[in-house]
């Protein structure tokens, strides 16, 4: 274990499946704390063949056990391990944890230092507090999937990444690290709805919707902004917000009929007319090929990216830089937080690799045991 590491020493123990909990707990691993998986025998965490790509990436470097819950005997066991553990992730619905006897009230009682953390679908209030569900219907509650329509106006759940499953991690390690670094510790029950961390991060772009439509949705595209096709057909993203980034992108294009236009001359303008200034933009790039349109835009100062795909991105020069991206001894990713220390853990854990181990010693010797991996 790396001392200087923010969260050496600290144990967590991971109730959850699927992504959100996961997510959450491996960052707590990377900031160096010891997470201990608690699995459901022989079959553990879903994701483990639901998206196995997935599993892999964010249960790096945790310790697995195999306890069945239904058991009054592996009840008792996780007491145990609860009694020792720093923060708890719970990832069922409301209620089951409690019927389990594992509830805030039962383990605060032997742990007065616990930070639990609910990690459910919908809150544990309101009338749909026990609806099953994940991030497409999350999504599609909070608006999101109703600003993404595909040909024919059908929505499509369609996103790169579980975007309120990753908010909800993301909340919940804010709410853990907050919760530990509070002197002198006290046990507390935290609450992280995956729907309601996705509505947080939604709620800009429900504002701006909002806005359109008071406006009729004339302000619906924004101008000098979006994805252009180059002439050897590959995209670039062309970004031009600020009123001297568009004189910049202007400049790029020769076009200083543009930059001179005062119907261009302010956002207000320019969102009146984005129609236009797109397609001369995408009139533009369309004579240029990638790397050209890339490196004309640079000299420039126009932001300029290129749309890569998913196997480009290791080549990506400026990804590179990040050194973050990693394929030996297999596919994954560091944390994305600088400046600080972090552990690279790299194998996700064979389920109830770790059972003999716990149920011999407990947290006794686990860091270690990770560290060896």
């Amino acid at each position: 274990m790396t001392a200087n590491a923010y969260l050496s020493g600290a144990k967590v123990a991971d109730f959850s499946m699927f992504t959100p909990g996961p997510f959450a707990s491996q960052i707590l691993a990377d900031l160096g704390a010891t997470v201990l998986k608690i699995e459901r025998p022989k079959v553990g965490d879903l994701e483990r063949v639901t998206v196995p790509a997935y599993f892999a990436a964010y249960n790096r470097g945790k310790a697995s056990i195999e306890l069945d819950l239904k058991r009054p005997e592996a009840i008792e066991a996780a007491r145990e391990l609860v009694r020792e553990a720093d923060i708890l992730l719970d990832g069922f619905r409301p209620g089951v944890m409690e019927r389990l006897g594992l509830g805030f009230a039962a383990l605060s009682a032997i742990n007065p230092r616990l930070i639990y953390i609910s990690l459910n679908g919908l809150g544990s209030w309101g009338p749909l507090a026990q609806q099953r569900g994940h991030d497409s219907d999350y999504m599609a509650r909070i608006g999101a999937l109703g600003v993404t329509p595909r040909p024919g106006g059908v929505p499509m759940y369609d996103l790169p990444m579980p975007i309120s499953d990753y908010a909800a991690g993301m909340y919940a390690v804010i709410a853990a690290l907050g919760e530990y670094g509070r002197q002198p510790r006290r046990a507390v029950h935290v609450e992280v709805p995956v729907m309601a961390a996705g509505l947080a991060w939604m709620f800009p772009k429900i504002v701006r919707e909002l806005e359109a439509e008071s406006a009729g949705a004339v302000h619906r595209e924004l101008p000098a902004v979006g994805c252009f096709r180059t002439a050897d057909d590959r995209y670039v993203t062309v970004t031009a917000v600020e009123d001297h980034v568009f004189a910049d992108l202007c400049a790029a294009m020769g076009a200083p009929d543009m930059a001179a236009d005062p119907r261009f001359g302010d956002m207000a303008g320019r969102r009146e007319h984005a129609a236009e200034i797109n397609a001369r933009i995408s009139a533009f790039v369309g004579t240029l090929n990638f790397k050209e349109c890339l490196d004309l835009m640079d000299r420039h100062g126009a932001p300029c990216a290129p749309v890569n795909r998913p196997s480009e991105v290791f080549d990506d020069p400026q990804v590179a830089s990040l050194e973050m991206l990693h394929r030996e001894p297999s596919l994954h990713a560091d944390l994305p937080i600088f400046g600080i220390e972090r552990l690279r853990r790299v194998r996700p854990p064979g389920l109830g690799e770790d059972s003999e181990h716990v149920a011999a010693h407990g947290w006794d010797g686990l860091a270690e045991r990770l560290e060896k991996r």
